[in-house]
Formats: C-alpha cells, structure tokens, sequence
C-alpha cells in the first residue's frame, strides 16, 4: 500500500471539511477525481479498513471502500 490507512482518512477529512479536489487511486489501478462529500465510518473492526468514502465526481457520486484506497493526491480546481 502506498500510504497507511490514519493517513488517507485523515487527509480526506481535512479535504471533506476544506472542499478540496482530491484525485483518490484505488488498488484496482483506477482514479476517481472530485470532492470528498462523505466519510461512513465501518461498522466491525477494523472500523478504519470497512469505512466508505463518498466522493462528488463530474459524472456522479463513487462510493470506494476505504480498504481499496492505495493513494491520495491533491486535485486541482
């Protein structure tokens, strides 16, 4: 993994609260570029890994597991 699962949750809910555009990579090689709406926080343990991510994209609202997150960048507006 490219990051530590506190790490990326932290970056985007200071990316959620700010509104900025963040591109996220999952482990299936796929990019999804857009503003963070949501964080639902898991269920069982670990809570971090089972959490899913809600991101506002150009072509609709993604839904991405927190445990597929492998990177996050800063977007640009």
């Amino acid at each position: 993994m490219g990051e530590s699962m506190i790490d990326i949750l932290k970056r985007l809910s200071e990316a959620r609260i700010s509104g900025e555009q963040v591109t996220v990579a999952t482990m299936d090689k796929r990019k999804c570029k857009g503003t963070i709406k949501e964080i639902i926080p898991g269920q069982v343990k670990p809570f971090a890994d089972r959490s899913v991510i809600l991101v506002q994209t150009k072509s609709g609202i993604k839904r991405i597991p927190g445990y597929a997150i492998t990177r996050i960048a800063a977007g640009t507006n």
